[in-house]
């Protein structure tokens, strides 16, 4: 009885080892091809690549979020994101303080 007991035991953490192994490898290829995705998106500035690691997301992608068009025209974010805000718009306290 023990000697099937410590059977179960083996092969249980045999499925479940290589199931963990499984999903290491995964997440390593995932993490590799984010990588190369980022490297295409980049091509070889590395203020952008500097950017992008330091913030987490493009210049470029921050505008599409933030549907601003022009970073220039400064009345237009603040306009979207400083000025009064009603409640069916929303608030945007959070992004106040980043804004201003």
């Amino acid at each position: 009885m023990a000697k099937h007991f410590a059977r179960i035991i083996i092969y249980g953490a045999q499925s479940v080892g290589r199931a963990f192994a499984k999903a290491i490898r995964q997440e390593i290829e995932a993490s590799r091809e984010a990588a190369r995705q980022r490297q295409a998106v980049c091509g070889g500035s590395s203020s952008i690549k500097n950017d992008v690691a330091h913030k987490g997301m493009t210049l470029f992608e921050a505008q599409q979020i933030l549907n601003v068009k022009n970073l220039d025209d400064r009345e237009e974010i603040h306009r979207k994101f400083i000025g009064p805000k009603s409640a069916s718009i929303g608030n945007y306290r959070s992004l106040r303080p980043m804004m201003v």
